[in-house]
């Protein structure tokens, strides 16, 4: 366990912050032009021409985007393991000569441990992780760029196909397939959208990867989250393709900063798939796979639900999917 540091904790804070902000940033947008333009606001004309210098300079998602050094500088994996007790056990053996994607779930607000698979990937088994984005993260000025920085790539499926057929050190992708719905789930029960979630597996098939299921117990209970996946919130999310979650901290401020003291433990399963491209999969063979990765991942989190804790398992016995209907708490 890496030792208490003000240092590290403060890195993992701002780690949480940068994520926190950019959900904000692209609605401020407008109000970042009205500053600028209309009321000739020095500070708002600074960062509008630092954002138009970065959409000037050419960006590069990928591999080749990626910046050791910053991941290094950045990296709050210590503050991870020192204020969430984090843990990271692995049942996949990663051959470099074959491709995975690592399926993380629950989504959460954020996967907020990426930092601590990073580096357990890169130092066990020297795998440069990639990690998959919603594509209007490419569209926000300065954060495209700390993003791609730490390995951001597009969600997009032609750029998934790309990047799963990397050679190693880059043959490992991290994606989140619930997406923006699967932060409007686990607010009281873990539950993950994945019943409806077939994409990533026909991708999988397409590309002759190997789906690895990944699951971070504790996930849900860093922040406080507010409505569930039958909300106004979740809907209007699904439709405009950006996140209205309403959360608050460890302080009950919301939308804060300050995630509350939990044990985050996550879990990597033994990988699933043949490893045989299949240009044109039928829905036959991706409903195959796909039930094969629902039980992997269910099997999974009953393998691993004790490190939680006897308190914790009488509470989060099961896990449900969000086609679903979860046994009532007593």
């Amino acid at each position: 366990m890496a030792p208490k540091s003000i240092t590290n904790e403060i890195k993992l804070l701002c780690f949480v912050g940068f994520y926190i902000t950019a959900n904000f940033i692209a609605p401020l947008m407008p109000l970042l032009l009205y500053g600028a333009i209309l009321r000739d606001n020095t500070s708002c004309q600074v960062i509008l021409a630092l954002s138009i210098l970065d959409f000037v300079i050419p960006l590069y998602p990928g591999p080749r985007g990626k910046s050791q050094p910053f991941i290094r500088f950045s990296s709050c994996k210590d503050g991870l393991v020192s204020y969430f007790h984090a843990e990271i056990i692995s049942e996949c053996d990663f051959d470099p000569q074959k491709n995975y994607s690592v399926c993380y779930f629950p989504h959460s607000l954020f996967a907020i441990v990426y930092p601590l698979i990073l580096e357990f990937l890169e130092t066990k088994h020297g795998i440069s992780l990639l990690f998959s984005v919603a594509d209007i993260i490419f569209k926000i000025p300065i954060v495209r760029r700390f993003m791609t920085a730490w390995g951001a790539t597009c969600v997009s499926e032609s750029a998934l196909k790309t990047n799963l057929k990397l050679p190693s050190p880059h043959n490992v992708m991290m994606v989140q397939p619930d997406g923006i719905a699967g932060m409007f789930y686990g607010l009281r029960h873990e539950q993950i959208v994945l019943a409806k979630r077939k994409g990533f597996v026909r991708v999988a098939l397409q590309t002759g990867s190997y789906l690895v299921p990944c699951y971070t117990f504790g996930a849900n209970d860093f922040f406080h989250r507010k409505f569930g996946g039958d909300s106004v919130a979740a809907k209007v999310s699904s439709k405009i393709r950006m996140s209205c979650v309403f959360w608050t901290d460890r302080f009950g401020i919301p939308f804060g900063i300050v995630p509350n003291k939990t044990k985050l433990v996550v879990v990597l399963g033994p990988a699933i798939g043949s490893g045989v491209p299949v240009d044109k999969p039928t829905q036959a063979q991706i409903d195959v796979v796909h039930a094969e990765f629902v039980i992997g991942m269910k099997k999974l989190y009953d393998r691993h639900k004790h490190r939680m804790g006897k308190k914790w398992v009488e509470k989060h016995e099961k896990l449900y999917l969000e086609s679903e209907q979860p046994v009532a708490i007593k």
